[in-house]
């Protein structure tokens, strides 16, 4: 448990710096580091909204929207309508390409696995 500002200060600094050593596979590959933790959420679940990846992620609905396009114009991703086009209510499902990509990206992280940690 964090005691005090310094230990969270810490904290915040290595977990930086961590995600900052595995932003280089995923920018390899065209990524943001939350690009790719997307992508990752996304094929291992079924998300109705894009506010429920927000929520699982935890963070702004906005920014979810906003990478979901990009994901999308890359190919990565399916957006699948309601029947009511209804924009927050999209499921998105990744796709073939996506899912290559994503074992590509899993295997720069893990060659890279003892250097980030």
């Amino acid at each position: 448990m964090i005691k005090d500002h310094t230990e969270a200060r810490n904290w915040y600094l290595e977990n930086t710096r961590v995600i900052n050593k595995m932003s280089k596979p995923t920018n390899k590959y065209g990524l943001g580091f939350m690009q790719y933790c997307m992508l990752v959420s996304i094929n291992e679940n079924e998300y109705e909204t894009p506010s429920e990846l927000a929520n699982e992620l935890q963070v702004a609905i906005s920014s979810v929207s906003r990478s979901l396009k990009v994901l999308h114009k890359k190919s990565l991703i399916s957006r699948l309508s309601s029947e009511f086009n209804d924009t927050r209510k999209i499921k998105v499902e990744i796709t073939e390409h996506g899912k290559e990509l994503l074992k590509k990206v899993d295997s720069e992280i893990d060659k890279s696995i003892d250097e980030i940690f």
